[in-house]
């Protein structure tokens, strides 16, 4: 069952059942942690589940099948997960789609300050 938790709505609450003992390692590694038995919970799932941050590979795939108009949305809308990708991945580009077609352009950074079009 998760429910909505008060507050800023990115948080839910979530009943989860397990063994006693579980609970009191749970308790143990908060209490060494100085945090609370949720935050403990919360800690390590995040280190076993961490986000998903796509590859050369899954970026490119997707590419492809936007330019061979098999993406599974619009495409303005496969622009916006392209990029969403690439900046997941900490690329410096991100998809231009406008009247000249689809490009690449790049993001100039602190460490890459380039601002030229491919």
């Amino acid at each position: 069952m998760v429910q909505p938790r008060i507050g800023d709505g990115e948080t839910v609450g979530m009943m989860v059942r397990m063994s006693a003992e579980l609970r009191d390692r749970i308790k143990r590694a908060a209490e060494l942690n100085g945090r609370s038995q949720n935050s403990e919970i919360v800690a390590t799932l995040k280190e076993a589940y961490p986000p998903y941050v796509p590859d050369a590979d899954d970026i490119m795939l997707r590419i492809e099948a936007v330019l061979r108009d098999e993406g599974m949305q619009s495409r303005p809308e496969e622009v916006a997960i392209l990029n969403r990708m690439l900046e997941a991945a900490k690329y410096p580009f991100r998809v231009v789609d406008d009247e000249d077609g689809m490009r690449l352009s790049i993001v100039p950074t602190e460490d890459f300050p380039v601002s030229r079009q491919l």
